[in-house]
């Protein structure tokens, strides 16, 4: 996220980051639970 934030920076931008949300889901579940398939190699697209 700071990366990003540095890249464009903050002016008139908000940030959302739902890394904690997603490492706390997969306590519960594994990935291929949430996702159908690792589009961006460690993303993809949601089943829901």
């Amino acid at each position: 996220m700071e990366s990003l934030k540095n890249l464009i920076g903050t002016d008139n931008v908000i940030f959302v980051d739902n890394e904690k949300n997603f490492t706390e889901a997969l306590k519960e579940g594994k990935y291929d639970d949430y996702f159908i398939d690792k589009f961006g190699g460690d993303f993809g697209h949601a089943k829901f």
